[in-house]
Formats: C-alpha cells, structure tokens, sequence
C-alpha cells in the first residue's frame, strides 16, 4: 500500500524500468514511487539513524516529519540543463539530459518560465528558474556561459523577468530587471540574490 505503481510524473519511471534504464528517467525525484504519508515516516526515520550513526547520540529526540497539505507544486525553483532536445533534466543516470515541459513538483510560475525560455541554450549551460511564490517575482539565472551577455541575447524569454548570469565563484551579472528575487514569507520581505540556492 505505501507503494505507487502509476506515478504522477511520466519521466519518474515505473519498476522495473527506472532501475534497469535508468537514461530514460527523471533523476531529480527520489520518493515519486512511495505514498506520501509513508515519504514523512521515512524520512523521519533516515533523520534518526543518521544522528544515531553519524551524530553519535544513541536515543535522539526527533518529531514526525510535517507534511504539507498538497506535495504537489511547490518547488519555487528547479534547474534545467541544455540537453540535444532542448532543456531538461539529468536522469537517474547523471548523465543524459530528459527534455521536460513540465514538472509535477515546480510551482506553475515557474513551469510558466520554462515554457517561456525559447531558442536553443547553448551547450553545456544550466539554467535556474525562481519565482517568489509570496511575491510573483520571477528570475533567470544562466550557469556556465562563456561569452556572457551575448549568448543570453540569443534566448527569448516571452514573460517579466529578472535576467542573471552567474560565474563558478558564486556571483552574479544581472542583465535584466531587479538584483534580487523577492519573496514573503511569515510576513517578512526578503531579497534572494540570483547566485544563492534558495
């Protein structure tokens, strides 16, 4: 019962087939297959052993995982590598690149920006898509270009958003739009840099 047969996201893959070819499916998922309810006990349960095994405390206090009401888009960013059919995800082999149009777990603004990066990227890029959920504030982020400003011109992005390109170094040349992503929570503003992993 705590098993999925059918999941939700096409390029998750079905048993046996995401372990026998694993070049045909989606590599960012890890829990597509389990029920959602059963992700939380486990994932409370790998906590305690790390802290027993790695941590070293023999009996360490840990709480239930807290679920969220809907697992499904909620990603207010994902990553999208330049692949020979147009971007993608790495699949479960880390080495092929899985076109997508679509991702269960992406929140649908930015699905909206994945539908809207057009042309081809060049080889070997990464592209980070953000939006801030509690603000609407939306952010390109190119990884790995080498002639910089001149690539991007190439791309089209049809929809209002804040345009970077980071280095290796972690900083970051905004070429459109705002310095930072924007987003609310608890009430609070804060500004996200283009180069952070939030």
């Amino acid at each position: 019962p705590e098993r999925i047969l059918e999941p939700r996201c096409p390029l998750f893959g079905r048993w046996p087939e995401r372990g026998e070819q694993p070049g045909r499916c989606c590599g960012g998922c890890h829990w597509g297959h389990v029920d959602y309810g059963a992700q939380l006990r486990f994932k409370t349960d790998i906590l305690r052993d790390a802290l027993v095994h790695l941590g070293r405390i023999a009996e360490p206090l840990v709480e239930p995982a807290v679920g969220m009401p809907d697992p499904w888009a909620y990603r207010n960013r994902i990553d999208v590598h330049s692949g020979p059919d147009g971007p993608g995800f790495v699949a479960a082999d880390d080495r092929t690149i899985l076109p997508i149009d679509a991702c269960p777990i992406a929140h649908p603004a930015v699905v909206d920006l994945l539908a809207a990066l057009e042309g081809a990227l060049p080889p070997g890029v990464t592209v980070s898509l953000r939006t801030g959920v509690g603000t609407g504030d939306r952010m390109i982020v190119f990884h790995g270009l080498e002639e910089s400003i001149d690539e991007v011109d190439e791309i089209e992005v049809e929809l209002d958003a804040s345009v970077a390109i980071a280095d290796g170094e972690g900083h970051a040349e905004v070429v459109a739009g705002r310095r930072f992503l924007f987003e609310r929570l608890g009430g609070r503003l804060f500004a996200i840099p283009p180069a952070s992993f939030f």
